[in-house]
């Protein structure tokens, strides 16, 4: 709780199988370009709840995570990545899913490998970048700059999408 991570090479590694719940409440994170505020190799259930910070990426998820992570009320700014989801195993199943609820995204989202991710309210000022063939998001109330756009992978998909409790057609808040 209130932690500063400033300027690690990775400020958290989370590499241990069965450790049920893992969360970081008012934790800052800055970082140079190439360094991780958290590199999530394996967690359980795994909260970060109104962080914020910039450079670097906030979170990685790299190995094999095996529950839902959740990120609440978090800001990340002028960063390489805010989430880059490049594990090899949970993130596939739509029960175990990622959730960013109410999040300021203003660094890019790489998604590399196949997930569900649900995205609830915020704001999107930077773009997503999906470049595997069978993730799937759900987009509930979600407000895009015009500038903000969003490449997703063919096979890949995109549901659900509702705008500020308007479920209206994709692109009508940004390019997607």
């Amino acid at each position: 709780t209130d932690c500063t991570f400033y300027y690690n090479t990775i400020g958290v590694e989370l590499d241990a199988d069965n450790s049920d719940y893992w969360q970081f409440n008012g934790c800052s994170f800055f970082g140079a370009s190439g360094s991780y505020g958290i590199n999530c190799k394996r967690s359980g259930i795994l909260m970060l709840n109104q962080c914020f910070g910039g450079g670097g990426t906030l979170l990685i998820t790299s190995g094999t995570v095996r529950d839902s992570i959740t990120l609440l009320a978090c800001q990340y700014e002028q960063g390489n990545t805010m989430l880059t989801i490049a594990d090899t195993m949970a993130t596939e199943q739509t029960y175990r899913p990622i959730k960013m609820i109410d999040c300021v995204v203003e660094s890019p989202v790489h998604v590399l490998s196949n997930c569900h991710l649900i995205i609830e309210g915020g704001r999107w000022v930077d773009n997503l970048e999906c470049t595997a063939t069978g993730a799937v998001f759900d987009v509930y109330s979600t407000a895009c700059v015009p500038s903000t756009v969003w490449n997703i992978a063919a096979g890949s998909s995109i549901r659900n999408f509702i705008t500020h409790g308007l479920d209206m057609p994709i692109g009508v808040r940004g390019q997607i």
